[in-house]
């Protein structure tokens, strides 16, 4: 009793834990979504106080990103740690013949739902990434006539890109989610 009690407690918390990631990352990312429709939409303004903002605002989630890094940093490093552990576990656990059909229907849906929570985490972690990159996208767009030094500084500012990470251990980007998938499935994906 107390095992089966320890084990459905460790599920929960292991299931809040993906979904704390993906909630925190996925509400930088609309941050980061929001600056980039308000560039995209003011591509001819030449205004230095339009750009000033605009590059204030970027530092500020950048700073957010960093803040967030260093508070949910070991708490991802812990929730990728266990997902591939289990993948692992999991993937060695699929050789074994199982006794009942039920043996097998459980195995199999509790290998998918794993399968598809870590890839759902790394997904919206990695939106980050992929949206704070996009700014200096549109940064590059912007034609020399509406170049200021705000906007110079802002593109500067945008050249790296921000992710979410694991204690500066490794990032989470696309890259790292299709990296996962091509160990998991063995398929070699375009990057």
């Amino acid at each position: 009793m107390y095992l089966l009690y320890t084990t459905i407690s460790l599920t929960f918390i292991w299931t809040f834990t993906d979904l704390f990631i993906m909630l925190v990352a996925s509400g930088i990312a609309c941050r980061f979504g929001q600056l980039n429709k308000r560039i995209n939409s003011n591509l001819q303004n030449g205004s230095e106080a339009f750009w000033g903002e605009m590059r204030t605002h970027f530092v500020g989630l950048i700073e957010l990103v960093e803040r967030t890094n260093r508070i949910v940093g070991p708490l991802l490093i812990a929730s990728c740690a266990n997902d591939m552990y289990f993948l692992c576990l999991q993937t060695l656990n699929a050789l074994e013949d199982k006794p009942f059909d039920i043996n097998d229907w459980y195995f199999r849906y509790s290998f998918t739902f794993l399968i598809l929570r870590t890839s759902v985490k790394l997904w919206f972690a990695a939106d980050v990434d992929e949206k704070s990159v996009r700014t200096h996208k549109l940064v590059q767009k912007i034609r020399s006539e509406h170049y200021n030094d705000e906007l110079e500084i802002l593109r500067i500012c945008s050249s790296g890109g921000v992710s979410i990470s694991g204690m500066g251990f490794f990032t989470i980007t696309r890259r790292i989610f299709l990296t996962v998938s091509e160990c998991l499935f063995g398929v070699k994906c375009q990057r």
